[in-house]
This record gives structure tokens, sequence and C-alpha cells, in this order.
């Protein structure tokens, strides 16, 4: 599957990797506009290869309870995907309480709109971050 570079979306969402971690080839998908790993049961750190997806536009790791992501990484993946990434969901992750000042930082515009730049309402779950 890691072969298939041009792939635009995947799709593993709701299966059942019996807590397996990402694979860290994840990163050779360079083209992927659309990666969905929702409550597939994944665990550990989020592999940082996965900051090379410079073209995603959503990235869904909702309901990964055993699923965490290293600070520097996630920093990483968001000024990669800074022009972009539009949805992003953590929510029931490993990963703590998202603090939208901490992963923008001196990254955007005073002038834009946070929920213009990227939508982490949890993809309908209805929890904010602070």
């Amino acid at each position: 599957m890691f072969n298939l570079i041009h792939l635009r979306t995947l799709n593993l969402g709701n299966n059942d990797f019996r807590s397996s971690e990402i694979p860290s080839a994840i990163g050779r998908l360079s083209q992927l506009i659309n990666l969905n790993l929702s409550n597939s049961f994944f665990s550990g750190e989020v592999p940082k290869q996965i900051s090379h997806l410079g073209n995603l536009v959503s990235l869904d790791l909702t309901e990964n309870y055993k699923l965490t992501l290293q600070g520097s990484d996630f920093q990483n993946l968001i000024q990669n995907t800074s022009e972009t990434l539009r949805e992003l969901g953590v929510f029931k992750t490993g990963y703590p309480k998202i603090r939208i000042s901490e992963i923008f930082g001196y990254q955007i515009s005073l002038s834009e709109s946070v929920s213009e730049i990227l939508d982490i309402r949890n993809f309908g779950y209805g929890y904010g971050f602070g």
C-alpha cells in the first residue's frame, strides 16, 4: 500500500489494527489529501513521518485512545501543512488538550480568524479546544 505514492485519499477508519502502531512508511504517501485513521485501535506514537504529508487537507486520528503525538512532531505537522490543513481530529486520543495559541504561535497572521485556518472542532463531537 505504501508504494501507492499517488494516492490522494486513504480511509482506514473503523478497523481493528489490534493496538499496532501506524507504520512510518505512511510518510511516503506524499500526495495524500485526506487521511482517516479514526477509531482504528492504533497505539503508540504517531510516526514523525506523518509531518511529511504536506498536502493534507483533512487528518482524523479521533478515538485512538492509546495514540500519542510528540509536541515537536505535532508542531512540524502543523507547520508543514499550514497552507492546506483544514480539518484535524484528535478527540479521544492520548494527545493532551490542544491550545490553539500553542499550535500556531507566530505562524498565522492576527488578522486571520482561527476558524478559517483550521477546523479542530473534533469532527462533530462538540468538544472545543481551549
